[in-house]
């Protein structure tokens, strides 16, 4: 649809709105999975272990890159707590969220192959998203609000007053923009390349931060408005469900209350209450991942209900890979991923760090360590296969879908690719 790829460190591949850069941080599970503070307890409540059986699981999220081996460092530069917001093109987008002033905040373009810098425009209320262009608006909410459309490849800017914008997405033939004078309401209006208006209908599509924020993101022949799965038809500006969303491949859609997971021709129906994760190698088979009212996980047979294990205490499940369940918890006494297996729910390994799941393969997972950079993690083992440091803290890594990996540290963005 569009000629972009947006780097999910959160669910909803195409649909999902990019937040601002600096609230993009690390992959979680998805947005549905909750958390609650306790002491963490691994343990199987089966007197024998209950083995599952049946048509093996579809796949989501699984990578065909190496990652086995050690990449290789093809650049890196020095840039101010950077985020990669997509790749347009031969153009990385990113987003540099500063801490120390707005004037300070930019959204750049990094040339895929180099490194090298080709343009960067301010982007002070950080509200720069990329689709076939980068689209920001400036002076967002006031009377004096432009829209502005970056060409990826080459910088050139295009500038287009319109009052009280506060979020604007690039189609392939036109411009969506939200305006607010303040009441809800907002305005969703769709702009021809010639300046007509296609299309002009209310909303309720921005939020209460100030100045207001409406995130917007392109789906087939819609646009979707926020995070509620609303939408509008990209033709006539008709209502429409948004609710399902691309994740790794994998179309993601409500039906009476299920998750509904189709991939390649084939679909899976989770269980009540099952939570999606983002990387699984047994969508639909295998065990059941709940999370319990109290925000402790369970793991139950598919079908039946019944319990292998639970898991008290503030965790998340990142990855299911190879028969293990990869948890992150903590505790009052600190942070630990945990290798948890899929029946029986014994502890076969763990770390006294959290790691966080940024791409697996079938048997390597690509985790950020914020001691040790990037690793290369056997999930069945927890086995460290490779590590990659970083100049500082890492806080994020991306795969680019160009055969690499964006790692992203407070003082620059490196590249790493493998052969």
């Amino acid at each position: 649809m569009v000629d972009v790829d947006e780097f999910e460190l959160a669910p909803d591949r195409d649909l999902a709105p990019t937040p601002p850069p600096g609230s993009r941080r690390r992959a979680h599970a998805w947005p549905w999975v909750t958390t609650a503070a306790a002491l963490v307890l691994v343990g199987s409540v089966c007197a024998e272990p209950v083995l599952l059986t049946g048509p093996p699981g579809l796949v989501v999220g699984v990578s065909d890159v190496p990652a086995a081996a050690e990449p290789a460092m093809v650049w890196t530069t020095e840039l101010d707590s950077p985020a990669p917001m997509g790749l347009i093109g031969s153009t990385v987008v990113v987003g540099l969220a500063t801490a120390t002033s707005p004037s300070s905040q930019h959204v750049l373009g990094l040339d895929l192959e180099t490194g090298a810098e080709r343009w960067r425009h301010p982007d002070p209320h950080q509200r720069c998203h990329p689709t076939t262009v980068v689209t920001c608006v400036v002076d967002p909410g006031s009377p004096d609000a432009q829209v502005v459309t970056i060409d990826a490849a080459t910088g050139e800017v295009t500038e287009r007053a319109h009052p009280g914008a506060v979020g604007a997405v690039a189609t392939d033939d036109g411009l969506v923009v939200v305006e607010t004078t303040g009441s809800v309401p907002e305005d969703v209006v769709l702009v021809e390349p010639d300046g007509a208006e296609r299309w002009r209908v209310q909303a309720d599509a921005a939020d209460e931060s100030d100045p207001p924020w409406a995130p917007l993101s392109l789906g087939e022949g819609t646009v979707r408005l926020g995070f509620e799965g609303v939408g509008l038809d990209l033709s006539s500006g008709e209502a429409r469900d948004a609710s399902s969303s691309v994740i790794g491949g994998a179309m993601v859609e409500m039906v009476d209350d299920r998750v509904v997971i189709h991939v390649d021709g084939r679909s899976a129906t989770l269980e009540p209450d099952e939570l999606p994760l983002m990387i699984d190698d047994s969508v639909g088979a295998g065990a059941a991942l709940v999370q319990r009212p109290d925000g402790g996980l369970s793991a139950q047979v598919r079908g039946t209900g019944e319990q292998l294990w639970q898991l008290d205490g503030s965790c998340f499940p990142q990855v299911r890979l190879r028969g293990r369940v990869v948890v992150g918890c903590w505790s009052p006494d600190g942070a630990e991923t945990v290798g948890i297996d899929e029946v029986s729910g014994d502890a076969v390994w763990r770390v006294d760090s959290v790691y966080w799941v940024v791409a697996a393969t079938g048997d390597t997972l690509v985790v950020v360590d914020d001691a040790s950079g990037v690793l290369g993690v056997d999930p069945t083992s927890g086995d460290v296969r490779w590590a990659v440091e970083t100049q500082g803290p890492a806080f994020t890594a991306t795969l680019d879908d160009a055969g690499g990996l964006l790692v992203s540290d407070e003082s620059g963005l490196t590249r790493l690719v493998w052969d």
